[in-house]
């Protein structure tokens, strides 16, 4: 496990890239824009981008080990490519600006999504994805 939360760190450390063997990442509280050079890390099994500055998470789809990821308070918009990470178990994806969760339906493992406030989520998305998704515990706020 390695944690560099809290460092102000505007690009993924170039160095990270080395370590292939690494299964749980924690860069919370940063100031990444986007994610590039975590695509390599192929054995992450945990990660953690909670308050970072990203608006998308390209690349992290080629991740397939992960079960564990959280995506908190980013400034998401939608959820493409988190689709493919079929392993995960548990997902954040809380204090966001998401607008669509098509594709979390596929996520069949999740036994844990954490969806509140995001506020242009609708009931009838979120009914949707309860109905495809009935083994998972679905943490939401209330949404019109």
């Amino acid at each position: 496990m390695l944690s560099i939360s809290n460092n102000q760190l505007t690009e993924v450390p170039k160095e990270l890239e080395k370590l292939t063997k690494l299964k749980v990442l924690d860069l919370e509280n940063n100031q990444l824009t986007d994610v590039k050079g975590l695509e390599k890390l192929t054995n992450l099994e945990g990660l953690s981008l909670n308050s970072n500055k990203l608006t998308d998470v390209k690349g992290l789809e080629k991740l397939d080990p992960l079960t564990d990821l959280f995506l908190g308070n980013i400034k998401l918009t939608d959820v493409k490519g988190l689709e493919k990470l079929t392993q995960l178990k548990w997902l954040h994806l809380h204090d966001n600006q998401l607008t669509d969760i098509k594709g979390l339906e596929k996520l069949t493992q999740l036994e844990e999504l954490w969806i509140r406030n995001n506020p242009a989520l609708t009931k009838a998305q979120i009914a949707e994805l309860r109905k495809a998704l009935p083994k998972c515990k679905i943490h939401i706020t209330p949404t019109k």
